[in-house]
């Protein structure tokens, strides 16, 4: 739990919720794809910041960290003040995703700023293709190295540009569309929402990755 102490995850725990959300906003709003479905899987989760949208797009949520302390977090403070219909509804793994898992047939997938802690992110987006619904989308978010506003952190230990997430991407999906994004400052402190706009990956702060079978 240190390392999300240091990033505020926890202090600024609705931040981080708006964040998620406006990811998906920008993805419905200018890729026209709709994240809804029956299954979802969030590699990665964190302590959960993505679990209020979530619950209310999909029947059976899946929420997957390589952090015992992140899921026993989700449980302790946000699963317990969840009705029982929604408790439900989310099922909680501790695992490493660059190993396979048995689960199967998501309609969605996220990855939220995941890729750039692996030390084989391919294996990691292999597994992600291998579970995907025939007709699933999988959703990543990452850091550009190319940016200047990218923030030193030593667990980010494979940092690539955009091109370079391509060509793997391409190995495993049919589609790929990398976008770089970055948010529109001041303007959530006022509205309480992250608006994405697409610019240059050299002022980014993050790289968008959609990517379908």
């Amino acid at each position: 739990m240190q390392y999300y102490k240091y990033l505020g995850y926890i202090r600024n725990f609705n931040i981080r919720k708006m964040w998620v959300e406006g990811i998906v906003r920008y993805i419905e709003t200018f890729s026209g794809i709709k994240l809804r479905g029956k299954k979802v899987l969030e590699c990665g989760c964190g302590i959960g910041h993505s679990i209020p949208l979530l619950l209310k797009r999909f029947e059976e949520i899946y929420l997957l960290d390589i952090s015992e302390d992140a899921i026993r977090f989700i449980e302790n403070n946000i699963l317990n003040n969840l009705t029982k219909v929604d408790k439900e509804k989310v099922h909680l793994l501790v695992h490493d995703i660059q190993g396979s898992l048995k689960i199967r047939d998501f309609d969605v997938v996220f990855c939220f700023a995941v890729l750039e802690h692996l030390p084989t992110p391919e294996k990691a987006i292999a597994n992600i293709r291998s579970i995907l619904a025939e007709k699933g989308v999988s959703v990543f978010t990452t850091c550009s190295p190319n940016s200047i506003f990218k923030y030193k952190d030593p667990t980010h230990i494979n940092e690539k540009s955009g091109n370079e997430w391509y060509k793997i991407f391409r190995k495993y999906f049919a589609e790929v569309q990398i976008t770089p994004l970055h948010y529109l400052p001041v303007v959530w402190r006022i509205f309480n929402q992250f608006y994405f706009l697409k610019v240059p990956e050299k002022v980014s702060c993050c790289l968008l990755i959609i990517a379908k079978p």
